[in-house]
């Protein structure tokens, strides 16, 4: 699918198979209802623009975000299969939603998570769900929160988690590190507990790092 720099490829409702699709040029694939299937053999490579503004994507299969990305709003990532993110990732809570992930999302790019709304307790659920943080990638938790809600849940850094904004994030699930936890304003609270005895902890004059509940081995 090759589509223009002002062209869009939605998908707005039904079920959709997709395997073994690759997108081209600057244009937009966004997801606003509806669901979105790559199956345990197939693929899915974006390599502009991508938006999920509600409904499903199920990543059984490799999903690859070459882009510039952005999760707004509701909607479902769910699947036993894997999101990559190469490239920079916004998952942005507007309003009344919270996003609900139920597959990994593994980062070597930039993944930025914060809120618009004045209420910092909307983020994301995770119900079986785990994002991997990897070396010389970027996981910058703006405001909001990243929480348990059912199943496995687990955020495994060895990269870099920072916190550059003076509101509130929480990082609510289970969380490891081997790599950089940097708070340069505001304060980011881990209260899921996890294992962190090899990683590295910069705190700036005006950050904080709150242990906020959970076992922590450190």
């Amino acid at each position: 699918y090759d589509i223009a720099e002002s062209g869009v490829l939605n998908f707005a409702g039904g079920t959709h198979n997709l395997s073994g699709i690759t997108t081209t040029g600057a244009g937009q694939t966004q997801i606003t209802s509806g669901k979105v299937v790559v199956p345990e053999s197939g693929s899915l490579t974006i390599s502009s623009g991508f938006k999920v503004l509600g409904g499903t994507l199920q990543a059984d299969g490799q999903v690859t975000l070459a882009g510039e990305s952005a999760w707004y709003q509701g909607g479902l990532l769910t699947g036993a299969g894997e999101i990559l993110n190469t490239g920079t990732f916004d998952i942005i809570s507007n309003g009344f939603f919270d996003r609900t992930l139920s597959t990994t999302i593994t980062n070597t790019g930039t993944i930025n998570q914060n809120t618009t709304w004045s209420n910092t307790t909307y983020g994301i659920r995770f119900e079986d769900g785990r994002i991997n943080n990897l070396a010389e990638s970027t996981f910058n938790v703006k405001r909001g929160y990243l929480s348990s809600i059912s199943g496995e849940n687990r955020f495994t850094n060895s990269g870099t988690v920072l916190k550059t904004t003076n509101q509130s994030g929480s990082i609510g699930v289970a969380f490891d590190n081997v790599g950089t936890i940097r708070v340069e304003e505001g304060t980011l609270a881990l209260s899921g507990g996890g294992i962190s005895t090899a990683g590295t902890y910069d705190i700036a004059e005006s950050g904080v790092l709150n242990f906020a509940g959970g076992t922590h081995n450190l």
